[in-house]
């Protein structure tokens, strides 16, 4: 395991993964302290020699307090929430490979605005499919995403799957 701790940062990295963490217990003439799982070094602020570590326990306490600062993992709505962003993701790569022009969330939302008033009685059979991919994204795969209950279920969904509920109802085509 390697740590680093950055005074003036405030931060507490560990196999470089940084957080911010209470440093106020540590002597204010460090700079850094540097472990690299079995030996390092502690920098100091005044330029003094560096000091060599062969024991990290000193500096647990910050390990430890790093530890701690880990972030909850997410919830189960959080998880929907993201799922529902790869479905957004699928689908603006979906329609940008029926009309490359509709590449971007932006544009696809300004043409399904216009598609009723404008576009409908013109569009190719390209756009259509586009729509339906739009269609699919605003209307079906949120009240699927709705309909999930369990982890389980949610991890099992595959918005790059031709059928990503598994269930026969798939990406227009």
């Amino acid at each position: 395991m390697r740590v680093s701790i950055i005074a003036d940062d405030g931060k507490v990295g560990v196999d470089g993964v940084f957080r911010a963490v209470d440093l106020a217990a540590l002597d204010p003439n460090i700079h850094a302290v540097q472990w690299d799982g079995a030996k390092g070094h502690v920098e100091y602020k005044d330029r003094s020699p560096e000091t060599v570590l062969t024991d990290i326990s000193p500096y647990q306490s910050f390990v430890d307090a790093w530890a701690a600062a880990a972030p909850p993992p997410p919830t189960f709505a959080e998880l929907k929430t993201a799922k529902r962003a790869e479905f957004i993701v699928a689908g603006v790569t979906r329609i940008a490979a029926q009309v490359p022009d509709w590449d971007t969330l932006d544009t696809v939302k300004t043409v399904a605005g216009l598609w009723a008033s404008h576009l409908a009685a013109t569009a190719t059979a390209a756009q259509i499919t586009a729509k339906d991919i739009y269609l699919y994204v605003r209307d079906t795969a949120p009240s699927k995403l709705a309909a999930v209950s369990s982890q389980a279920e949610l991890d099992a969904i595959d918005p790059t799957a031709a059928d990503p509920f598994g269930d026969g109802t798939p990406w227009p085509t």
